[in-house]
């Protein structure tokens, strides 16, 4: 849902440059500060993608185009609140996995 499908169109000639998903991590892996960065615009595009997708909802909800009277956390749910801590854009979810596996090893041994 929060993926852009919109095809881009030109006026005149464009050269287009790609990268595969396996080098972009590869560069992520090898270039610390790139990876900061990947992951900085990463998360800014997916909140930007996510507020447009509410706002629609909302829309259609309420039938109007007014400001919810509810925080966007709110309408996020618990996605708001279970956020994993920073993590990069070669391993997004590699924070929260050991997260979860500390929290499993720390009731393993107090329980």
């Amino acid at each position: 849902q929060l993926l852009d499908t919109m095809l881009p169109r030109t006026l005149s000639y464009v050269e287009l440059l790609a990268l595969s998903r396996n080098h972009l991590l590869e560069v992520a892996r090898n270039y610390p500060e790139a990876d900061r960065l990947l992951r900085k615009a990463q998360i800014r595009t997916a909140v930007a993608r996510a507020f447009v997708y509410l706002a629609g909802k909302f829309k259609k909800k309420n039938g109007s185009a007014a400001t919810p009277t509810r925080g966007i956390a709110s309408l996020l749910g618990e996605s708001m609140q279970n956020r994993a801590p920073e993590s990069s854009f070669s391993n997004p979810g590699m924070k929260r996995l050991q997260l979860r596996k500390e929290v499993e090893d720390a009731e393993v041994s107090n329980g």
